[in-house]
């Protein structure tokens, strides 16, 4: 079993820096915004998080820089890349979204048995997003006016059954074979920490295989308050 606390995050540093000089590369979020992934919803909080071509995500990120005039994450950070015009956006997806578009994307990306991918249609996503307790999340790389869906995951907000305590259970995180060591993991990772914070979550749990290397090096990385091996067990039905 793997257990986050979301109290603090391993991933997006912390800055009450405001003042930080923007990007050179201009304003991401607005690039974003122009091509239609981000929300213009005030209550959305966007992580963005960038890596060099070729580095490992699972290497942690220390370095934060707040982009002026724009939401931060629950953290107060928001990281952008000093000097690249391509950026790494998580988002929430809500029931509003455009969603034949994202279902188009997910149809399109380059999925393996590793991923273990469903059937993904509108109606059944949208019957998804209705439910309260639903948590998905999108990620793309932006690059000027043109994006590519890299991954996305799939969680749901829960209540123990005593003293009231919120949990936030991640059903799915899977990144597009072909996409993968972007650092699109990490950043879906810091949406979920995010979205659990907002939530009132306490933590933040997610299991994954013993032998996926991969992900057991993202997932570790990430400092998780408690890491167990289990045997899991499903009955069709």
């Amino acid at each position: 079993m793997m257990v986050q606390n979301v109290g603090s995050s391993p991933v997006v540093a912390d800055t009450a820096d405001t003042t930080t000089q923007r990007s050179s590369a201009g304003d991401r979020r607005d690039v974003a915004q122009r091509h239609g992934h981000l929300d213009h919803r005030p209550d959305l909080r966007t992580a963005l998080l960038a890596l060099p071509a070729g580095e490992d995500p699972s290497l942690p990120m220390n370095a934060a820089q707040e982009l002026p005039g724009r939401p931060t994450s629950a953290t107060g950070s928001v990281v952008v890349p000093p000097t690249r015009s391509v950026v790494i956006v998580a988002q929430r997806i809500y029931r509003d979204a455009d969603l034949d578009r994202l279902v188009a994307d997910i149809h399109e990306a380059s999925w393996d048995e590793a991923n273990d991918m469903g059937s993904f249609e509108v109606d059944g996503l949208a019957a998804y997003l209705e439910r309260p307790d639903t948590v998905f999340v999108a990620c793309h790389e932006v690059d000027g006016t043109s994006s590519t869906l890299l991954g996305v995951a799939s969680g749901r907000l829960e209540m123990k059954p005593y003293e009231r305590e919120r949990w936030l259970y991640v059903d799915e995180v899977d990144v597009a074979v072909d996409q993968r060591r972007k650092g699109a993991g990490r950043a879906i990772m810091a949406k979920l920490f995010e979205i659990a914070r907002e939530e009132g979550c306490v933590e933040l749990w997610l299991g994954t295989e013993v032998d996926n290397d991969a992900a057991n090096a993202l997932y570790g990385s990430l400092d998780p308050t408690e890491r167990e091996t289990f045997v899991g067990y499903a009955w069709s039905l």
